[in-house]
């Protein structure tokens, strides 16, 4: 992981997400429990991530800029048994001893559930298992554009689909996932200066911001 508050190996970035997982266990999160992530953009957010499915658990993003009634609405529905809304939360649980066996993960489990932006009617809930995560990954990273090993710019918020194929795929793939904060996002000439200075080979964009 690249961010400009610093870098993340692969190792950091794995023992931090195990030392978030045997916090999670260690509260007797259940099996298939689901788990609110409201975090800003930040390594601590991948790590969680991971954590919270190493956990054997289902992530449900809530974005910390969205407006709080609807939030509140996505919490009702999802009724996650813990919300992860803090970092210093995240950077007490990764000072925890990690385990040393973690919960086998069943392939037809949830991995997230992400809510759909209601423009037609009330927002609902979608549940995500494992495989379905999986195949389009494998996919993904068989295509010839597919970028294996190359850079990656992590652009969507947690709460958009394509941001698990962004984060996913690069991971999978071996590949440096370059993280944005919120304004680096909005700001476009900026970001277009960024993918040139730092040579980034593959970006994930919806046709308006292209």
């Amino acid at each position: 992981l690249v961010a400009d508050t610093g870098s993340w190996t692969y190792g950091e970035l794995d023992r931090a997400a195990e030392r978030i997982a045997a916090g999670l266990l260690a509260a007797d999160v259940p099996d298939g429990a689901r788990i609110g992530v409201m975090l800003e953009r930040s390594p601590e957010l991948i790590a969680t991530v991971l954590g919270v499915l190493k956990a054997g658990a289902a992530v449900v993003p809530l974005d910390p800029n969205y407006p709080r009634a609807r939030i509140d609405v996505m919490i009702d529905r999802a009724r996650p048994f813990r919300v992860i809304a803090d970092l210093a939360e995240v950077r007490a649980l990764m000072e925890l001893p990690a385990r040393t066996t973690l919960p086998a993960i069943d392939p037809e489990s949830v991995a997230y559930v992400l809510f759909t932006s209601g423009s037609t009617g009330e927002p609902k809930g979608v549940a995500m298992p494992h495989r379905a995560l999986h195949n389009v990954i494998e996919w993904q990273n068989r295509c010839p554009s597919g970028a294996v090993g190359g850079s990656t710019l992590q652009f969507f918020p947690l709460s958009f689909d394509v941001s698990f194929q962004e984060i996913f795929s690069t991971l999978c793939g071996g590949g440096t996932l370059r993280l944005l904060s919120e304004e680096q996002r909005k700001d476009l000439p900026a970001l277009v200066r960024l993918v040139a200075d730092e040579e980034i080979e593959r970006l994930f964009l919806t046709c308006v911001v292209l």
